[in-house]
């Protein structure tokens, strides 16, 4: 893991859209941050609050990565500046890349977080396509 830190959102079911818990955090931490959420007792929270779903998200420089639980399955998101192709991939200007999952399993998700932390950055690329 990096021994850089990362900041680290946490959501809960309680949470508006706007509020978080926000820290900075070693990659380590991140990942027990993971751990130590209780996903299925937020997932069900949220049908009382109707607000979010639970949510972790980790920002460094211009990449973050965001996953999500839902009843069945986990979401997430990945960001970070790269090339983008336009005009049908004959031109590449600078842009934001994002890729984004719907249906991941627990262990992927934790997989995504795993190698963003890692500095990995082209590897969580893998799990969303």
């Amino acid at each position: 893991m990096l021994s850089g830190l990362f900041k680290l959102h946490i959501q809960y079911a309680r949470h508006q859209a706007h509020e978080f818990i926000e820290k900075m955090s070693s990659g380590k931490d991140v990942i027990q941050a993971f751990d130590d959420y209780d996903w299925s007792g937020e997932v069900l929270l949220t049908k009382t609050f109707k607000r979010i779903s639970p949510t972790i998200s980790v920002e460094t420089n211009d990449k973050l990565i965001w996953v999500s639980a839902t009843e069945h399955e986990f979401m997430s998101e990945y960001t970070y500046a790269g090339q983008v192709d336009h005009f049908f991939g004959l031109w590449k200007k600078k842009g934001r890349i994002i890729a984004d999952r719907q249906d991941l399993s627990k262990a992927d998700a934790r997989k995504a977080l795993e190698f963003f932390v890692a500095g990995q950055h082209d590897a969580p690329l893998s799990l969303y396509y």
